[in-house]
């Protein structure tokens, strides 16, 4: 039996208040200011470049020490992957955690089509994975907002009228704060005071 779909974020009840207190993301009807530094999308490019320049060294350690370690590799390579791990995972949060607070303000400098980035902190789809449950990986929609270039803040894309904006909303069956996507929840959770801290900058 299918669990019952989740309201989108303007009808969840702590809506209404979230907005009275200024904490939802509010799109402006003119191009906004950068005004989130380091911007996500600076983060989201010193992400990559660090992923992508870490796998490969892992990759020539690896063909370096082949021969001489013979079965250890195995062992020394699972290390590797163990340490590089949580930095990774750690920045690809800060990443996201910047996203919020652009979105806070109405635009976004970085823009995925499928992804989240609080996976270990996220609650299961109602009893199946995000990742591998139902629907499969989580979809964005930034048509919701503005999208500038992360260095200029030219114009990428407009909002379209009458879409809601992904960002952070009051979650709508859990305690505390919950990622939007532009089309469905993510299940990435934030605590009120993670989320006030967040939006706030305190």
């Amino acid at each position: 039996m299918a669990a019952p779909a989740l309201p989108t974020p303007d009808l969840v009840p702590a809506y209404p208040v979230a907005r009275r207190d200024l904490l939802l993301p509010t799109v402006p009807a003119h191009p906004p200011a950068l005004v989130v530094s380091p911007s996500a999308g600076d983060l989201g490019i010193r992400f990559i470049r660090r992923f992508v320049g870490g796998f490969f060294g892992i990759i020539v350690v690896v063909l370096l020490l082949a021969d001489p370690l013979g079965g250890w590799m195995a062992i020394l390579l699972a290390l590797l992957l163990l340490v590089a791990v949580r930095p990774v995972a750690r920045a690809w949060r800060r990443v996201g955690d910047s996203l919020m607070r652009e979105l806070h303000t109405g635009y976004a400098t970085f823009t995925l089509d499928v992804g989240e980035f609080r996976p270990g902190l996220r609650r299961p789809k109602r009893g199946l994975s995000y990742a591998f449950g139902e629907g499969g990986a989580v979809a964005w929609d930034f048509s919701g907002c503005w999208v500038l270039d992360r260095r200029t803040g030219a114009v990428v894309g407009r909002p379209a009228p009458g879409r809601l904006p992904p960002g952070l909303y009051p979650s709508p069956d859990r305690p505390g704060f919950e990622t939007w996507s532009g089309t469905e929840w993510t299940g990435d959770l934030y605590s009120d005071q993670e989320a006030h801290r967040l939006l706030r900058g305190g």
